[in-house]
């Protein structure tokens, strides 16, 4: 469990499960907090302090805790299994099938083909893909913070969003696991047979320095497993389900994220088959699963009351806005 923990670790995904414990922790905080404010202070006319709400946040709390582990759990699981070669190798094989027959191109390998004549923007462009990719944890955890800052009600609804669309993915890793093209096709980590047609693209294929870079350290991070250790986890992908997400609730709090998160997602989305990390069909299964989990999470989760935080940041907001009009009226005076 610790091996495969680790290996996530290293791609910024393991950071992205610690971030949402750290979550769920702190929102349970900000929830006590919120009902001493209101037991205390300027609520205690309209809503007093209540005991049953507290316990109502703190099962809540708990049974969200144990859905995130079992679902973490069951995921370290699957990851750490050794499906048998020819159900991974007939995956792997439709899904660049899939690729070809929706795209026209094995759109992996497509990138960095020696006859394309985009290769050299790509060329430019790699340490932008590259650090995208690795970038994820990140961007998703200042969104998180930012999030709750902004919007108490929506982060509520956005960690559990983050959670369901680890529990909608579960199947397709356990019935459909597959591994990324680099690991199934350049690198052939498993032995398998591959086409004529797989075999000819991949002869073109010509990485550029970063990009080799890039592998080398994901063949450092494998050769340190465990054991025959394969990550089976590549369809559909986290990488843009997460982003789908960061990208719905920042903007919803505050629309003019749009303007970073737009392109990050972008981005992110070209660099998951750009790393050969993902197919390009299974970046666009991991949007859907995020839909998937949007739509439920908006759908069934009934609206939780603001936390403090959330006044808090509006009456800062407010304050900032007087301040900023006031000095625009000096001026023009001036």
């Amino acid at each position: 469990m610790l091996g495969v923990l680790n290996y996530y670790v290293n791609f910024g995904r393991a950071e992205i499960l610690f971030l949402f414990f750290f979550s769920l922790i702190l929102y349970l905080f900000l929830r006590f907090l919120t009902l001493l404010v209101q037991k205390v202070f300027w609520r205690s006319a309209d809503q007093s302090f209540s005991k049953q709400q507290l316990l109502q946040s703190a099962f809540g709390f708990c049974l969200f805790t144990l859905f995130y582990l079992i679902a973490v759990g069951m995921a370290m699981k699957i990851i750490d299994t050794h499906p048998s070669v020819a159900k991974i190798t007939a995956i792997d094989n439709f899904l660049m099938d899939a690729d070809k027959t929706i795209f026209g191109v094995y759109v992996p390998f497509w990138f960095q083909s020696s006859t394309n004549v985009l290769k050299p923007l790509f060329d430019w462009l790699s340490v932008i893909f590259i650090t995208t990719y690795l970038s994820l944890g990140t961007v998703l955890a200042l969104v998180f913070v930012f999030v709750l800052a902004v919007n108490s009600q929506k982060f509520y609804q956005m960690f559990l969003a983050f959670l369901l669309s680890i529990i909608l993915s579960l199947p397709f890793w356990y019935f459909f696991p597959s591994l990324s093209p680099l690991e199934g096709y350049v690198d052939n980590i498993i032995k398998s047979y591959v086409p004529g047609s797989i075999v000819t693209v991949i002869s073109l294929y010509d990485s550029n320095d970063e990009l080799n870079k890039f592998f080398d350290h994901v063949r450092t991070v494998r050769a340190g497993m465990s054991g025959n250790f394969m990550a089976v986890t590549t369809m559909p992908s986290m990488h843009v389900a997460w982003a789908t997400i960061a990208l719905y609730f920042g903007v919803l709090a505050w629309a003019a994220l749009a303007y970073f998160l737009v392109p990050f997602y972008i981005l992110t989305f070209i660099a998951a088959i750009y790393t050969m990390q993902h197919y390009a069909v299974d970046t666009f299964a991991g949007a859907l699963i995020a839909v998937a989990a949007i739509i439920i999470v908006n759908k069934f989760l009934k609206q939780e009351p603001p936390l403090i935080i959330s006044d808090l940041t509006s009456f800062a907001g407010r304050g900032l806005s007087f301040f900023v009009s006031l000095f625009g009226n000096r001026l023009k005076k001036n």
